[in-house]
């Protein structure tokens, strides 16, 4: 009733329609089997710089255009004033894309680098209660009471302090 398809092939970068036995196509086989694109992404502050990659990223690589990502179309406007020199420094680092690179062309998603941004962010920090405070005092009068048979005063010191840290979390 239902007819399998061989999905792999036709979503692969090898599966591009070529002719049989063209040298683009073994060209092409050859760079998707050894050529490391997370290399390229990796590498990408350090070809354009760390401001330019907060905002720009190497999406894809397709009929001898990297595709580069981009937050704004103002950075995309600055990489491709910077277009040449840039593909000098890419085939430079990166001596298999010399072929494979011809053109550099931009997309612009700024949504892409808000949700990278926001999932890198750390939380914000919640503030320290002041020593002052009346809370924080009960605590602490709690705790020494609670560890005035511990003989030792760092130590003792230690588990006042987490008594007061756990007891702040809750």
């Amino acid at each position: 009733m239902w007819k399998k398809l061989a999905l792999e092939a036709t979503f692969s970068p090898t599966a591009r329609r070529f002719a049989p036995g063209d040298q683009a196509a073994e060209e092409w086989r050859e760079f998707v089997q050894t050529f490391d694109f997370f290399a390229l992404i990796r590498a990408w502050p350090e070809l354009v710089g760390k401001d330019l990659a907060g905002h720009s990223t190497p999406l894809r690589l397709r009929q001898k255009t990297l595709f580069i990502l981009t937050r704004h179309p103002t950075i995309s406007d600055t990489l491709n004033w910077m277009s040449v020199p840039l593909r000098q420094k890419i085939v430079q680092k990166f001596p298999a894309l010399a072929p494979m690179v011809e053109r550099i062309a931009f997309e612009t998603n700024e949504s892409f680098f808000i949700e990278r941004h926001s999932k890198v962010a750390p939380p914000p920090a919640k503030p320290l209660p002041h020593p002052m405070d009346p809370r924080q005092r009960r605590l602490r009068t709690e705790a020494e009471a609670l560890f005035a048979n511990v003989e030792d005063a760092n130590e003792r010191a230690r588990w006042i302090s987490l008594y007061v840290q756990s007891s702040q979390a809750e």
